[in-house]
């Protein structure tokens, strides 16, 4: 039980004795008692004074000791962690301010004061941010922070100390005791007034760092410590760090027009921001990097002036898969292999499908289709846990999305042998969320953590939120995590290794899932150098002697030109610079193209939605009408009742009818009857779209918008027109009724008159849309 002191005085010694005891309390509870992190309670005994300034008079009237574990305060503790490490790595590189208080003797337990205060209103004479947390008990029950004190009522309070008098318990029961409705916003608000201290130094060593000499190394930290001020609970720390200076905006996509640009470009093997506020391009050969460099300085020059720097640097760079929540897990029950990083992959975590089977997330590259999988078991040795049942084939199928994911259904006699549990940064039970937001606003602003076969618990940041990168047969779409102090994210083992950041409540009982380790990025022909543009510099680094050489050499070939092609160079650069302004003004610029069976557009950069709706036809059995398909708005604009139109004859009959469209088949979620959903999109920056039937990959040149299934009419019904439907189709809700009207059939192939091979009798039709 807690050690209670109390103190009885009379009204006026207590007004005498007030300002001396105040000021013992604020010695006693300052930082220099290491041991000792005070947080201090104030209780209801008012009275209350009327005078002209209405400033606030304390009188202590008694006082009550309780000792809190710092257990209690999970969020504080990890902040405590993250700080130490931090200081201790920057402390080799810049100034780390003078501070009194020492992390390590913090966490020992937290020190609790109780004061009887009496106040005319809720303002504190001469009295600012205090320097450790303080509760005010008044006759409010509204429970709100000001000046860093927290005000609650009595009931709030006998709450409050319940809370902080638990004692020994386990992490999952402190974890139920601090999220409990009744005090889990007095938690968090606790919590933040604790951890402002830290707040404010590592403040300081923001501003210190600003100062130091620019390097690779201070950039990395200054990104580390940015993430760090926006992990600390503190009310300056809700926004983005400002630092006083004017700051380049940090981009949440690549721009459109810069994206679609080098989109279009056959040397460019990969691009994607980098740390933040750069664009990093990688080409297949120098003469190619130095061409792109002054062209795309030319044509985005407002971009790369103000808001993006420019690293462009030679090579083609690829995927290093490491071929191996987590276990290791085996394609082999041999352990001879046991030690070898290639041998073994990672379970990632469990997922369950529609029909309640236990799944293994992991990657594609760790286990193919049809493998068996196997664990190690501390009594048996490796043993079976299940067989692979979905699996990309990464080496020899054409893929249209780089998607490195492979499912291994459990066993049901390996179940019971499973912790089914999503576990955090610490190996302790976690609530779960999919983080579905745009990765950039994670960027210098969370951790992110995996647990991995070979490397375990490893932290890291995100430095690519946005990586777009050409594979066989299409393209990856990827984010990159960066290593902290030398210390890797992930190795060869790790590969299915579930990516999460820790929710910042100060429970710390939520992660979200953000991705998984695949492998790292490296440069296949890393000879070239980075060229940089830093327009804060204004400065540019220097050639290497072969650079020099070829550039003079350039430049002797230039000078031999005749002046007329130079100037007519010049002439056609102009003319090009104002058609693309003419095209940016104009807006207008594209072309339009319907997806069948679904309701969005592809996620494309340039690819935007005009609106979405039901597909819809003449009857499949009516010789009149349309014959071409319909998408119909889902919102629309009828024509008002007394629109004066003349019918011929009969109202029924003297018309044409339309009708809404129905699947004629089952696929994934669609079954037959479901309606048929579409959308109708422009892609921005082409002048043509095609549909491509048969094929699943676009001409050279083009960007592919979506492959599908061809459909058409019931060949016993009216000719209709041939219709690509998403081979990931969705329904429309609701709308599972026989109708019939506008069907939609999938296609098959007739040998004969069509030649065989290269097609072959009686299978499905693929087809694919394309833009350019």
């Amino acid at each position: 039980m807690p050690k209670i002191k109390t103190i009885r005085k009379t009204l006026k010694s207590a007004l005498e004795q007030s300002c001396s005891i105040n000021n013992r309390c604020r010695r006693r509870n300052g930082l220099s008692h290491k041991e000792n992190l005070p947080l201090t309670l104030c209780s209801p005994k008012q009275h209350f004074s009327t005078s002209k300034a209405r400033q606030a008079v304390v009188i202590p009237v008694a006082s009550e000791d309780i000792d809190c574990s710092t257990k209690l305060f999970p969020h504080f503790i990890h902040v405590c962690n993250l700080t130490t490490d931090f200081i201790n790595r920057a402390a080799k590189v810049t100034r780390i301010p003078q501070h009194r208080f020492s992390f390590d003797r913090l966490k020992v337990h937290v020190k609790v004061h109780r004061l009887d205060t009496l106040a005319t209103e809720l303002k504190f004479h001469g009295q600012g941010m205090t320097s450790t947390p303080t509760l005010y008990v008044c006759k409010t029950e509204q429970i709100s922070k000001r000046n860093g004190i927290l005000f609650m009522g009595s009931k709030a309070f006998k709450k409050t100390k319940n809370m902080l008098s638990v004692r020994n318990l386990d992490t999952l029961s402190i974890r139920s005791v601090i999220t409990d409705p009744e005090v889990r916003e007095i938690h968090e608000a606790l919590t933040e007034l604790l951890e402002t201290p830290v707040w404010e130094l590592l403040n300081k060593m923001k501003q210190n760092m600003q100062m130091s000499d620019a390097s690779h190394q201070i950039d990395m930290l200054s990104m580390e410590l940015d993430v760090l001020l926006n992990t600390v609970k503190h009310v300056a720390s809700k926004d983005m760090i400002n630092d006083g200076a004017p700051e380049r905006q940090a981009y949440s996509n690549i721009p459109e027009e810069i994206k679609d640009y080098l989109l279009r470009k056959r040397e460019i093997n990969g691009f994607g921001i980098w740390n933040k506020n750069e664009i990093r391009v990688f080409v297949n050969h120098e003469n190619k990097r130095r061409h792109l460099r002054e062209n795309m300085l030319r044509i985005f020059t407002d971009t790369f002036k103000t808001k993006l720097n420019l690293h462009i640097m030679v090579g083609k760079p690829c995927i290093c898969f490491y071929s191996q929540q987590g276990d290791k897990i085996y394609r082999s029950s041999s352990s001879e292999e046991a030690n070898d990083q290639n041998s073994y992959g990672t379970l990632g975590g469990f997922v369950s499908d529609q029909n309640n089977d236990t799944l293994v997330l992991t990657c594609s590259h760790v286990c193919q289709k049809r493998d068996i999988i196997f664990a190690d078991d501390n009594d048996h040795g490796r043993v079976r846990i299940g067989n692979c049942v979905f699996s990309n084939d990464l080496q020899t199928k054409t893929i249209d999305e780089f998607i490195d994911v492979a499912l291994v259904k459990i066993d049901d006699d390996a179940l019971n042998r499973c912790n089914l549990s999503m576990l955090n940064n610490t190996l302790q039970q976690s609530n779960v969320k999919i983080y579905l937001e745009n990765l950039q606003k994670l960027v210098s602003r969370a951790f992110v953590y995996k647990i991995g076969a070979s490397t375990s618990v490893t932290k890291g940041l995100i430095t690519s939120p946005e990586f777009h990168l050409k594979i066989t047969g299409g393209r990856a779409e990827l984010f990159f995590v960066s290593d902290i102090a030398d210390i890797p994210f992930a190795e060869k083992g790790d590969s299915g290794s579930i990516v999460f950041m820790i929710e910042n409540s100060s429970a710390l009982d939520t992660i979200h899932v953000i991705g998984m380790v695949s492998g790292e990025l490296t440069p296949n022909k890393p000879s070239g150098e980075i060229e940089k543009v830093d327009e804060n510099r204004k400065s540019e680094k220097k050639d290497d002697e072969g650079a020099k050489k070829e550039i003079h050499a350039l430049q002797q070939e230039v000078q031999q030109q005749k002046s007329e092609n130079q100037v007519l160079r010049n002439d056609v650069d102009d003319l090009k610079r104002r058609f693309r302004a003419m095209e940016s003004e104009s807006g207008n610029q594209g072309s339009v193209f319907i997806r069948w069976g679904k309701h969005t557009c592809p996620s494309l950069s340039g690819t935007e939605q005009l609106y979405f709706g039901t597909a819809g036809g003449s009857f499949y059995t009516h010789s009149g009408g349309g014959a071409n398909t319909l998408c119909l708005p889902h919102h629309t604009e009828p024509l008002p009742d007394n629109f004066p139109v003349v019918f011929q004859g009969n109202r029924t009959d003297n018309v044409g009818y339309l009708y809404g469209g129905e699947y004629q088949f089952s696929l994934k979620d669609v079954v037959v009857q479901d309606d048929v959903p579409c959308s109708v999109c422009r892609a921005k920056m082409a002048t043509s779209t095609l549909m491509i039937p048969a094929k699943r990959s676009c001409p050279s040149g083009w960007t592919m918008q979506y492959t599908g299934l061809l459909t058409s009419e019931w060949h016993g019904g009216q000719m209709a027109e041939y219709l690509c439907v998403d081979e990931d189709p969705d329904f429309v809700e609701r709308s599972r009724v026989n109708e019939n009207g506008r069907l939609f059939y999938p296609v098959v192939t007739v040998c004969g008159t069509l030649p065989c091979p290269p097609y072959k009798s009686s299978t499905l039709v693929a087809c694919v849309v394309c833009s350019a």
